[in-house]
């Protein structure tokens, strides 16, 4: 038995983690912005994707004070919303129905 890997198998296997990647990294901004804590709605509206140059997503948010309510200060307890939005995708992963369809 023999397997034959050519190149359009090896384009296809990308563009299908490109895919994967998308739909991952939409699911982390939904998360995150369901576990992160809401006084005014400025953290949790800032939660954005951004897509890198070199391939994949990063996910954050641009509010200054965002790590002091994701890692906690001296004076103010942590309230983790983006690291458990990441984890979670190990438990319980996007459906990929979109993905398996093209």
């Amino acid at each position: 038995m023999r397997v034959t890997i050519n190149k359009q198998f090896v384009k296809d296997a990308e563009d299908r983690l490109v895919d994967l990647a998308d739909i991952a990294s939409a699911a982390v901004v939904v998360r995150a912005k369901a576990r992160c804590p809401v006084r005014s709605g400025r953290l949790q509206n800032s939660i954005r994707r951004v897509k890198l140059p070199g391939g994949g997503y990063a996910v954050g948010s641009g509010v200054p004070y965002a790590s002091n309510v994701e890692y906690g200060t001296s004076k103010q307890r942590a309230q983790p919303f983006l690291r458990p939005a990441l984890d979670s995708l190990k438990t319980d992963p996007p459906s990929i129905d979109s993905v398996s369809s093209r």
